[in-house]
């Protein structure tokens, strides 16, 4: 229990299926209460005695499955049946009694919809909750406000159950689209990372090799307090925490030898291959996501400038005021460019300029909208001839005069 509430006290930082999982879970134990209260309430339905047995034993094992598929992480699946048993129960008691409270769980069973915030589950369920519910106020709307109590009773039932449908619609359409746009500024964002990364990696292995330090994993300081934190964090899911220290072991190996030498290695046991594959996506010596995680902790603690309030813009138009400083702005861009390696050679070193014809694409591409206007593009276009006389660097490293 402790550990589901902290898992709910953060939902912010788990994934879509274990958020899933947590809010099946409320449901259920929902369920399980209008469940438990059904029993003493199936006394006052228009039922048999049969029929309400039955109907109490198919709740109890159609619940139980529902515990199943989630213990087994069939998750999207017991949503769907954990809708279907709302349902259910709604008829059940509708059915049974023309109740104002019967009425109610029609509501109970949109919020259940709402909770899960799935959109095609919203409109298959939630339409047919709607339908059923609008039927339901026509044949029973005289036991739910009589006329001459409420006139126009009919059309008041309606209109609320169906504005509430299409408010809670509207905000799951928009979360949808909000989600799906987040998702897709992730994957646009974590492009950049990779490359930025990738560059980070190789001058950070090259800068160690010239200074003949050892690469981070052979480190013993980082090896030691990866023992320790380790160690501690285990011992906190079991009592012996030392045990962890193998498996740092067997992470040190996979660097040194590559995982497909060990998959191969017929006398390391399945068990020890299984558990090298799963450190897979751990290794420091190319990019993945523990490098992601050293990269962005490191820094943290990296002091940089005072905040301005350009200093995220990349537009030369929106870096200097006059024209002429952006014209220069332009033409060191092109410098740069043109003459510093920034590509990776044969040898994967970034060791390789960029050529004139990938250049000049580049310039003409959509992506240089994010720095250029049209109008400096053009301005490019029609002076071509001038930047690569006066820009670029002779093999000395001089520039052409």
């Amino acid at each position: 229990m402790k550990e589901f509430i902290s898992r709910l006290m953060n939902t912010e930082f788990l994934p879509m299926s274990e958020v899933r999982k947590i809010k099946v879970t409320l449901v259920m134990a929902l369920l399980l209460i209008i469940t438990s209260l059904t029993i003493p309430f199936s006394f006052f339905l228009d039922y048999t005695f049969r029929m309400k047995l039955a109907v109490l034993i198919s709740l109890a094992v159609i619940y139980g499955i529902i515990v199943v598929m989630i213990h087994f992480n069939r998750i999207y699946a017991s949503i769907q049946v954990s809708i279907m048993y709302a349902i259910a129960v709604t008829i059940f008691y509708t059915v049974g009694t023309t109740s104002f409270y019967a009425y109610l769980f029609i509501y109970i069973s949109l919020t259940i919809l709402i909770f899960y915030q799935e959109l095609f589950s919203y409109l298959v369920y939630g339409l047919a909750l709607l339908g059923y519910g609008i039927y339901y106020t026509i044949t029973h709307v005289d036991q739910l406000a009589p006329t001459e109590v409420m006139p126009g009773a009919l059309y008041v039932y309606i209109a609320v159950l169906v504005v509430f449908y299409l408010i809670f619609l509207l905000q799951i359409i928009y979360n949808e689209k909000l989600y799906t746009d987040l998702n897709y500024d992730w994957v646009r964002l974590n492009h950049i990372i990779e490359h930025y990364q990738e560059t980070i990696l190789t001058y950070d292995d090259r800068d160690r090799r010239e200074e003949h330090e050892p690469l981070i994993y052979e480190n013993l300081s980082f090896q030691k307090a990866t023992d320790e934190i380790s160690v501690f964090i285990a011992e906190q899911y079991q009592k012996h925490g030392s045990d962890i220290v193998h498996v740092l072991d067997l992470f040190t190996y996979i660097h040194e030898r590559g995982l497909d030498n060990i998959l191969e290695n017929e006398e390391i046991s399945t068990a020890m291959k299984k558990v090298a594959h799963r450190l897979d996506k751990y290794l420091l010596n190319r990019r993945t996501d523990m490098y992601s995680i050293v990269l962005n902790f490191y820094s943290e603690f990296v002091d940089t400038e005072d905040y301005r309030e350009n200093r995220y813009t990349y537009k030369l138009n929106d870096l200097f005021a006059s024209q002429v400083e952006r014209l220069i702005g332009l033409t060191m861009l092109y410098q740069y460019l043109v003459n510093e390696p920034t590509r990776k050679d044969r040898w994967e070193q970034i060791g390789r300029v960029i050529d004139e014809e990938t250049l000049d694409a580049f310039f003409s591409s959509d992506k240089m909208h994010e720095f250029l206007t049209s109008e400096q593009r053009r301005f490019y276009q029609e002076n071509k001839t001038l930047f690569e006389k006066f820009l670029i660097h002779n093999g000395d490293g001089e520039e052409r005069l």
